[in-house]
């Protein structure tokens, strides 16, 4: 009996192994397009120990948490800046306030002081991102249920010159503060690029997708320094579309 029973946990053991690394492989390694990711994932992310388990970190995988107040009630801000960079002082309480009206669970958020990053290269490349993604990982706290927000404000990005912002992962946003300050010469103050910029990239990190309404957060070029060059175009609230786009995202 006690063999038999040997038998039965070793098999147990080996088909929980088996079943992990098909659900690590199915969400994490192969084409996103299957079945079971499209059909699955949100629920996964819906319920974060498993998340955390399957090692979920793509973007839009945080969005439950930074959305609903099902884990986690409170956000934290929390800025990484580079040497000689800056934020406009009102930046931050701005984005706090435009997101905390589109969430749709009760949430408080909290600004960080801000952290400087020294020893960067001027302009940063994809090496050095990945390598601050490495680095800092965002504070959660289960007991005190709160969540971070990491933004790395940064000079320039060198693939592309005229990025404003960026997401890679799950928690991070990456903004580039020589393409938004480009546009400085057309408006009294680069805020509401900055503003415009963070929100937009807060967006896909609940998973939503960009959106061709006119005047909006969401729209592509949101992110590029282009778009800027257009005074009456930078907008630093979210248009009922991208309301509409991130519930969307963040609905099971």
């Amino acid at each position: 009996m006690k063999r038999l029973f040997e038998i039965i946990l070793l098999l147990s053991i080996i088909g929980v192994c088996i079943l992990y690394i098909f659900l690590y492989y199915t969400f994490n390694l192969a084409a996103s397009d299957n079945w079971i990711n499209i059909r699955y994932r949100k629920i996964i992310l819906s319920r974060y120990y498993l998340k955390s388990l399957l090692k979920l970190r793509q973007i839009g995988d945080a969005r439950f948490d930074y959305a609903t107040a099902n884990n986690f009630t409170t956000i934290i801000l929390r800025t990484y800046i580079q040497s000689g960079q800056t934020l406009e002082p009102d930046t931050l309480n701005r984005v706090a306030e435009e997101i905390k009206r589109s969430l749709t669970g009760t949430k408080k958020i909290i600004i960080d002081k801000p952290r400087m990053l020294y020893d960067m290269n001027e302009s940063a490349d994809d090496a050095q991102l990945t390598e601050l993604l490495q680095l800092y990982r965002p504070y959660i706290s289960l007991p005190e249920k709160t969540f971070t927000v990491q933004i790395f404000v940064l000079n320039k990005y060198v693939p592309e010159p005229t990025y404003a912002g960026l997401v890679l992962n799950d928690t991070s946003i990456f903004i580039f503060t020589d393409a938004i300050r480009g546009v400085s010469d057309l408006q009294r103050t680069p805020q509401n690029a900055e503003v415009s910029t963070i929100l937009h990239e807060y967006a896909h990190l609940l998973g939503a997708e960009h959106t061709d309404s006119y005047n909006c957060i969401l729209l592509p070029e949101v992110e590029n320094r282009t778009f800027f060059n257009r005074p009456a175009a930078i907008v630093d609230t979210y248009c009922p579309s991208d309301i509409e786009e991130m519930r969307k995202a963040t609905s099971l």
